[in-house]
């Protein structure tokens, strides 16, 4: 009888070990997940065009900007025309720093 629970009791050990770890990779999934932007058609545009608009001034070409971001060069190009529907934080960071602006910018022009 007794090496029956203790059977059960290690049973549920596992178990809860189990559970640790997924809730685990989980929180870890959570955690290091690129956040990603549903954006408004309006939002979209106002980005695309701001973002285009700063770097044209910087002189850094659409090529330059994809090759040193490592975003495609076609989703930046969906993104300057206003296309792209959603856009991860870590692009618009990626962006921000080829750019050398402050990724909140972004954040801002997406709030309105």
């Amino acid at each position: 009888m007794q090496k029956t629970i203790l059977e059960i009791f290690i049973f549920f050990i596992k178990i809860t070990n189990i559970l640790a770890l997924v809730l685990t990779v989980i929180i870890f999934i959570n955690k290091y997940t690129n956040y990603i932007f549903e954006i408004t058609k309006i939002s979209r545009s106002e980005l695309g065009k701001y973002i285009k608009k700063i770097r044209e001034a910087k002189g850094i070409s659409l090529e330059e900007l994809a090759y040193f971001s490592k975003i495609k060069i076609n989703k930046l190009e969906k993104i300057e025309k206003g296309l792209k529907v959603t856009i991860t934080e870590f692009d618009l960071k990626k962006i921000a720093n080829i750019l050398k602006i402050d990724n909140k910018e972004f954040y801002q022009i997406l709030k309105k």
